[in-house]
């Protein structure tokens, strides 16, 4: 048995216009030595379960992390 976390159509937009507006020092490294992690860990979803929703954070591998779930919708 598990537990299976989904983003909504929204928070996969937002995540993706995030991630192609977030300048990352990681990934400048990445594509100018031309090589990525061994297991392709770029960036990497959250999901934290409360009594009020899910949380879903966004982290990018130098770091940084943008939380994809309004506040106002838990």
């Amino acid at each position: 048995m598990g537990i299976i976390f989904e983003l909504t159509s929204a928070q996969e937009a937002e995540a993706k216009q995030w991630l192609e507006e977030h300048a990352c020092p990681a990934r400048e490294l990445m594509e100018k030595k031309r090589r990525i992690p061994a297991l392709g860990e770029q960036v990497r979803f959250v999901f934290i379960p409360t009594f009020l929703g899910i949380i879903a954070v966004v982290e990018c591998a130098c770091g940084a992390h943008h939380l994809l779930t309004d506040l106002s919708d838990l």
